[in-house]
């Protein structure tokens, strides 16, 4: 029967329609891996150990089995709802950033920073390492504005997305596909750049990680400004946003060149 599980769950991969979007199709693929990955798992505990000697265990890999299947129940319905999932996904991942960055703020305006972003953990007592002069606090006011243009952008997306998107065109399937694809690596660039802005600072890591964190929104927006979820009427927005990532990221650069 798992067998027959296994197999069928491999059939519905393989024969998935490409035509309705690469982004349907790797969220397809995830769940098809994970219910794939919990079987293979349960079938090794069972056969490295019989089942009454190590019963916990077994229960966790079965648990697991279940939490993939019942993930699969909710799987988006079209490429549209695929990109929906990554944006709020995306967007939920960079507000979580931005309050941490913020806490690290506060603590250590009180001179005693203990924070941790992604498993990395800095801690500080008067420690001249962490450390924040007034020109530091400016540049983490200004890295903070730009990433807040990141969160401001996933979030008009996602308005875009659920009121005009359409996956029911080849054109503008592939477009929620490009957007898909733009999006993914926000929150990767966020954290890496808000890394680079932890004390002490590398002024030269921190200028390449807030170009590239500010070329990955200016193409994220230029694809979103010609494709089918941005009406004409919504595309001065669009220009207006450009100018203020333009304006944020020259001024970071500035506050980060100076001596």
């Amino acid at each position: 029967m798992l067998v027959d599980a296994v197999q069928g769950a491999a059939i519905i991969f393989f024969s998935f329609p490409k035509p309705l979007g690469l982004t349907l199709q790797k969220r397809v693929r995830t769940a098809v891996v994970g219910m794939v990955e919990g079987i293979l798992c349960l079938l090794g505990s069972v056969c490295d150990a019989p089942y009454h000697s190590q019963p916990q265990g077994h229960l966790t890999y079965t648990g697991s089995v279940w939490e993939a299947c019942d993930k699969s129940v909710n799987l988006p319905r079209d490429n549209m709802e695929a990109l929906l999932e990554i944006l709020q996904d995306q967007l939920d991942t960079v507000q979580d950033a931005i309050n941490e960055f913020r806490l690290v703020q506060e603590e250590n305006d009180s001179e005693q920073l203990v924070s941790s972003l992604n498993g990395l953990v800095i801690e500080t007592l008067d420690n001249q390492e962490t450390y924040l002069s007034e020109s530091d606090r400016q540049i983490m006011m200004s890295a903070l504005s730009l990433v807040q243009m990141v969160k401001n952008t996933l979030r008009r997306l996602c308005h875009l997305v659920r009121k005009y998107g359409r996956a029911n065109e080849p054109a503008c399937i592939a477009q929620l596909d490009d957007i898909a694809d733009g999006a993914r690596a926000f929150s990767a660039s966020v954290d890496d750049f808000l890394l680079s802005v932890y004390p002490p600072m590398e002024h030269s890591d921190l200028r390449q990680h807030a170009e590239q964190l500010a070329d990955l929104l200016r193409n994220v927006l230029s694809i979103m400004r010609f494709s089918h979820i941005c009406p004409e009427e919504k595309r001065p927005w669009v220009s207006i946003l450009l100018l203020s990532i333009n304006h944020d990221l020259e001024k970071l650069i500035q506050l980060a060149s100076c001596p």
